[in-house]
């Protein structure tokens, strides 16, 4: 049975909330959608980048995530100058996303891993702390070395390197580039987390909990890693859940359109606000 069907509280009830998108930031209104299906369809006039997030409406200590990036916008869009002018923009998920765990934290910060992936491939993975500007560049955040207790900070599991750390985007028969995000708090206190490239049907059959034991399947892994003591271990089933959101960000005079949805999902508890 799918670790998705494992609700805490009445099935009916889950099901109604699993449809509602609880929260988020984004002021330019880039995404839209709720449940389990997010689109962005966004062209950035400013110039300065622009940013948004939109939480899911139910808590998950797991989750698997197809990005796609609608091609035909990408060729069409405009692109801005630099270091970034072969892409447009991010679109990624945010996972572990709760209050900021430090008692220096400023009233409404907030803690959360981030997995984003640029339309050419490059992609990164970050745990930010003690966030309260979610506009502003990098979230308002320093390197973990320039932060003192509370303040916000970011810690780079793997950087934003162009080039370097880079995978080759998969395409549906509409040519449209897109990876599935994989990640699973570990009874251990740890989280695994991948980008995978697979088929539809591959995705269908996807168990998160057969993929955390076993690291394999029928498609390929394109990046994986685990994050270790992220929480107490505890025992399986255990693990604690907390909000998701879809994440995007969109480059100065640059043009992103694209879609989230998400596949199978570990622990599913209800958001209580």
């Amino acid at each position: 049975m799918k670790l998705s069907k494992i609700l805490f509280g009445a099935v009916a009830v889950a099901a109604v909330m699993g449809l509602v998108s609880c929260g988020g930031d984004d002021p330019n209104g880039m995404i839209k959608g709720s449940g389990k299906k997010y689109t962005i369809d966004y062209t950035n006039d400013s110039t300065v980048v622009s940013r948004g997030y939109k939480e899911t409406g139910m808590k998950h200590a797991g989750a698997l995530v197809k990005v796609t990036f609608n091609k035909e916008d990408l060729v069409n869009g405009k692109y801005n100058s630099g270091s970034d002018a072969n892409a447009a923009g991010v679109m990624g998920t945010i996972f572990n996303l709760h209050d900021a765990d430090s008692d220096n934290a400023e009233k409404g910060a907030v803690d959360f891993y981030i997995i984003g992936i640029r339309d050419d491939g490059n992609y990164y993975m970050s745990k930010f702390e003690n966030i309260t500007d979610l506009q502003g560049n990098n979230f308002g955040a320093n390197t973990t070395n320039d932060a003192s207790a509370g303040e916000p900070k970011e810690t780079e599991i793997v950087k934003l390197n162009i080039g370097v750390n880079k995978v080759t985007l998969p395409t549906n028969t509409d040519t449209n580039p897109y990876a599935y995000i994989y990640y699973r708090a570990l009874a251990d206190g740890s989280y695994d987390w991948a980008i995978l490239d697979m088929t539809d049907d591959e995705a269908k059959a996807f168990e998160i909990d057969d993929f955390a034991t076993t690291n394999s399947y029928s498609g390929t892994v394109l990046a994986h890693g685990n994050i270790s003591d992220v929480f107490d271990a505890c025992d399986e089933g255990k693990q604690p859940q907390n909000k998701l959101a879809v994440y995007a960000n969109v480059y100065a005079g640059a043009t992103l359109s694209g879609v989230w949805n998400y596949g199978d999902m570990y622990l599913e508890a209800e958001v209580i606000e």
